[in-house]
């Protein structure tokens, strides 16, 4: 399959029962989000797939603020995605709404003027979001430390790995570095 935010996203749509939820996706249709989820049902909205801004990212924010309009809730993904969704959240006033799961923060993958932008948006984006969802106790702190929300705005959720699937056929030998 695939790792990441992409598995993310298609086990949670996967999760929640169809009888009582219609989930709708909003990814680049060359994802592997898409890929996965075009047979299964969902609906799917595509949106552009890059990471530096682009005239582009205004249908993308026109195609997720109409789907924020008619969502009961927003669960948004990543730095660029995350953003643009929670914009658009806000200005369907949905932040009550709207879930936010960086999945790493943003920040930590520039440097210099680049990282100190991406903080920036990330302050000016928590207001729009009802939740932000930590991986880690470790990723809720930094957030913080930064700036970026309030306490009481962030829930801690690890990612679920099922550790059988790690399990030795031995005993593990001391000194042995993986």
């Amino acid at each position: 399959m695939h790792s990441g935010v992409a598995r993310h996203v298609v086990e949670l749509a996967r999760a929640l029962p169809a009888d009582r939820f219609s989930v709708e996706v909003a990814c680049p249709r060359e994802s592997l989000t898409w890929s996965s989820l075009e047979e299964s049902g969902f609906r799917l909205h595509a949106i552009e797939a890059h990471r530096e801004p682009r005239v582009s990212d205004a249908r993308s924010l026109a195609t997720l603020t109409r789907l924020a309009g008619e969502a009961d809730v927003l669960h948004v993904h990543s730095a660029k995605a995350g953003f643009l969704g929670r914009l658009a959240a806000s200005l369907r006033r949905k932040g009550k709404a709207c879930v936010f799961s960086p999945h790493g923060w943003s920040w930590w993958a520039a440097d210099g003027a680049q990282a100190r932008l991406y903080l920036g948006l990330e302050r000016l984006a928590a207001p729009w979001c009802r939740t932000i969802v930590a991986l880690s106790d470790d990723e809720r702190e930094a957030g913080l430390q930064a700036g970026v929300g309030r306490p009481e705005q962030y829930e801690v959720i690890p990612n679920g790995v099922p550790l059988e699937r790690f399990a030795l056929p031995r005993a593990p030998v001391r000194g042995r570095i993986l």
